[in-house]
């Protein structure tokens, strides 16, 4: 028997409702702490490399010091438009915002939009493959797999 069709639903993490047309939002994220991250991994990597070919043993030491200090993952965030801004993210004009509405209805709007960020040197800055990996799991709050059988079971 296949699969029945699913949607993803986003859940405003200030209020856990459901973002919908009738309530706005979408995913935003922190690009300025996300390319703080990406920038500090790179580097971390080309020192890695770098130490790698001159000193083994040193290399491991410089890794593990530099993991301690990098700067934090930029998370995004799912949100409802008229929620109010939680204090870690930065003014909304300063984030990267994502609208419920262009990925929230199928896996094939995720994937064009991961297809889309791949392209933002700040991506590996972000939690957005840590997520989308805990979607597949079913262990992440912020979107949520909805199969037909979970609509007749509400509506049921």
């Amino acid at each position: 028997m296949a699969e029945p069709p699913t949607d993803l639903e986003l859940r405003c993490e200030t209020c856990s409702r459901r973002i919908d047309a009738d309530h706005p939002g979408g995913l935003v994220v922190d690009t300025a702490k996300a390319e703080a991250r990406a920038l500090a991994l790179a580097d971390a990597d080309h020192h890695q490399h770098t130490a790698l070919a001159a000193f083994r043993a040193e290399t491991l030491h410089v890794a593990i010091a530099a993991a301690e200090h990098d700067p934090p993952v930029a998370r995004w965030v799912a949100l409802h438009d008229r929620c109010p801004w939680p204090q870690h993210l930065p003014p909304a004009d300063r984030g990267y915002v994502i609208d419920a509405d262009s990925i929230r209805t199928t896996w094939q709007r995720a994937l064009t939009w991961t297809v889309h960020l791949s392209g933002k040197p700040w991506l590996d800055g972000t939690d957005w493959r840590k997520l989308w990996a805990a979607v597949l799991h079913g262990s992440d709050d912020r979107v949520w797999v909805r199969t037909r059988r979970d609509h007749i079971r509400v509506l049921g």
